[in-house]
């Protein structure tokens, strides 16, 4: 039986478009008065959701762009972002495919273990200083997983949409 890909090109065209307007608001100065208190890693959520609904190369390819991306725009150290995003995309699509189930709690445990881990390799990098911890680290991390769940929820409306048209 031949696979049916206009299913996954649909998928990576609206979540993509979707993320890279969610990379054009992060990056612009609709949030730069909110950038002192923290704000959200869009691209790392996007790359954690598409290894989870695309499975683990998808994600892995999703997340080498996202991260280019955000290296693009980034004074911090070169390509940080690119690897980092890189194996949380696949990562995240290996742990769904051989451990834990597509489920929003397994969503969320990935999601808040990779905004502590992303946030304090960032923090390592701007030199372990407290102040900004609690000012913006810890704010970023908890703005993260806030936004990471209406994501996961348009993902999956998505993703389960486009399966019940194929079947």
């Amino acid at each position: 039986m031949k696979k049916n890909y206009m299913k996954d090109y649909t998928a990576y065209a609206v979540c993509g478009i979707l993320f890279f307007l969610l990379y054009i608001i992060q990056y612009s100065d609709i949030l730069s008065p909110q950038a002192a208190r923290g704000f959200p890693q869009f691209m790392l959520i996007a790359t954690v959701f598409s290894g989870m609904f695309w499975k683990d190369k998808s994600g892995a390819i999703f997340g080498f762009f996202a991260g280019a991306m955000v290296d693009a725009v980034s004074s911090d150290v070169v390509c940080f972002n690119t690897i980092f995003m890189l194996l949380c995309g696949y990562l995240s699509g290996v742990l769904v495919e051989k451990i834990v189930n597509n489920n929003f709690r397994a969503a969320f445990i990935m999601m808040l273990t990779g905004a502590v881990i992303y946030y304090f390799f960032k923090w390592m990098i701007l030199g372990f200083d407290t102040h900004i911890f609690k000012t913006v680290i810890f704010r970023s991390v908890v703005l993260t997983m806030l936004f990471s769940i209406p994501l996961y929820g348009f993902m999956f409306l998505v993703n389960n949409k486009l399966f019940k048209q194929q079947n």
